[in-house]
């Protein structure tokens, strides 16, 4: 039996340091009675290469001092290295630059310097230096006098071993969870990499990956670029109870500056109708607008849809019918809508196009939280008079022409306007310290890569996986956004990074 290499340290046995330093590195061995406790080295900075020889050999005793603190402090030790002049520069009375900077570091330790010879003082040298770049070239030659078996000879008596054989088998038949696979393989055998080797085995078996559930959070948020008033618009259609009038569909337009909202009400989700109410209620009224965005519906990307856009070059942006937070603008809008209707229509859900006049002024007149302001007075400079305060309303005794109320909106609409944005950023910032919490950003995946695509939760059936594929990608849209098929014949779709 031989004595491990190392010796635990023991509180009533005095300590030995070797240090040495190189052009590259510093080497330190802890040592008591000749056995050593603890290595260390590390490389030099580029600054550190520059210092003077006696500097280095210096900076090896500093180092290694504080490294070695929680052995050494309190007690007495010896300090061994080849260097002569060490012992001087350390214990002189009138140190300068760096090295009395040193000096002050290490006041707090008792020790003593010992010179040696170069040649005895090996281990610490060794450790100082940087790994040989020499490399055998006859290392197959050499390789009978190394081992009596080969690596492809060790893995055909792996292949060929009766209990690895069987332990790959059940693996193959049973599901199994991370502890699970780890315990059992443990107790059969074990490998320097048996840990790593797992995690890769779990992370590439398919029936694992299609059924377990996705515990961790990916998609951080990204906020959409906030233009001029009426620049920037986003739409959507909710299912409704068939109204008396034959109305099904609600549909909403928002904009993203003043949060002003249009509505209408739909008996059938015509992209003709759409496009009628985009032309005549939202251009006509305030503007050719610069970008609008919807979900990828197909009566939103429609010929008259596509051909009103072209038309006036508005810029289409889409969104993913899976992810509608994509357009959280509208959808917290739609949800404001229909909360407020189903207040109104209790007792009576098909008469709800009757007020959804009321509820869209009701809206367009109240203060958001985002903003600061209503919609109404950020698109109009003016706060609007409502009919429940239009009674206590006093005449006013001064007149504005028109040329003076001109004059006030264009000097008080710019401060409002950017009053707003201001107040918009900051409420996006908030919402993205919120949102992005516990998130990650992960996988950036790569044209020709495996996936799986989630399955939406309603699907989420027991024995049914909660994952298809797997599926190659074809395209990278985006950071957020590739291109996968979406069936087996190659109809393509476009997926969030986050439902990968």
């Amino acid at each position: 039996m031989k004595l491990p290499t190392l010796a635990y340290p023991s509180p009533f046995l005095p300590y030995d340091l070797h240090v040495d330093a190189s052009d590259v590195g510093l080497g330190a061995v802890l040592c008591q009675g000749h056995r050593p406790v603890a290595y260390a080295s590390r490389i030099l900075s580029p600054a550190e290469q520059n210092y003077t020889v006696t500097e280095r050999e210096c900076l090896a005793v500093v180092w290694s001092l504080l490294y070695f603190h929680c052995y050494i402090h309190g007690t007495e030790l010896t300090i061994y290295t080849d260097h002569a002049a060490l012992k001087a520069i350390l214990s002189s009375n009138t140190p300068r630059g760096r090295i009395a900077r040193w000096v002050m570091a290490i006041q707090s330790y008792s020790f003593t310097i010992v010179h040696r010879k170069g040649s005895e003082n090996l281990d610490a040298d060794a450790l100082s230096r940087s790994c040989s770049s020499q490399h055998t070239t006859n290392d197959n030659n050499e390789e009978p006098e190394l081992s009596h078996i080969t690596h492809e000879e060790l893995l055909q008596h792996q292949d060929q071993d009766e209990e690895i054989t069987n332990f790959k088998k059940e693996q193959n038949n049973k599901f199994f969870y991370y502890n699970n696979l780890f315990s059992k393989a443990k107790q059969l055998a074990w490998w320097p990499t048996l840990n790593q080797d797992i995690i890769e085995f779990l992370r590439h078996c398919t029936p694992c990956q299609l059924h377990k559930t996705k515990t961790r959070k990916y998609g951080k948020m990204t906020s959409i670029p906030i233009g001029k008033p009426c620049e920037v618009w986003a739409a959507d259609i909710a299912v409704l109870p068939t109204t008396t009038s034959g109305n099904r569909y609600l549909l909403v337009f928002a904009e993203y500056l003043t949060k002003w909202v249009v509505t209408a009400a739909l008996p059938s989700f015509d992209s003709n109708a759409i496009a009628q109410i985009l032309l005549y209620e939202i251009i006509l009224e305030h503007g050719v607008m610069k970008k609008l965005i919807t979900d990828n519906g197909t009566n939103f990307i429609s010929e008259a849809m596509t051909m009103v856009c072209k038309r006036l070059r508005i810029s289409r942006s889409t969104t993913s019918v899976t992810r509608p937070q994509s357009d959280g603008l509208v959808e917290r809008i739609n949800r404001s809508i229909k909360g407020a209707l189903a207040i109104y229509v209790d007792k009576t859900p098909t008469t709800w196009d009757r007020y959804l006049p009321f509820v869209t002024f009701a809206i367009n007149t109240s203060k958001q939280s985002s903003t600061g302001k209503a919609p109404f007075e950020i698109l109009y400079g003016r706060a609007p008079i409502l009919p429940t305060t239009a009674p206590l309303v006093l005449p006013s005794t001064k007149t504005h022409t028109t040329e003076t109320w001109i004059s006030y909106l264009n000097h008080y609409l710019p401060i409002l306007h950017q009053q707003v944005y201001s107040n918009i950023q900051k409420a996006q910032e908030r919402q993205k310290k919120y949102y992005d919490r516990g998130r990650h950003e992960g996988k950036m995946f790569q044209v020709g890569e495996s996936v799986l695509k989630i399955k939406p939760k309603e699907t989420w059936r027991f024995p049914n996986p909660k994952f298809t594929g797997p599926w190659t990608i074809l395209k990278i849209i985006n950071n957020l956004f590739t291109q996968a098929p979406r069936t087996e014949k190659q109809d393509y779709q476009s997926k969030p990074r986050s439902n990968l």
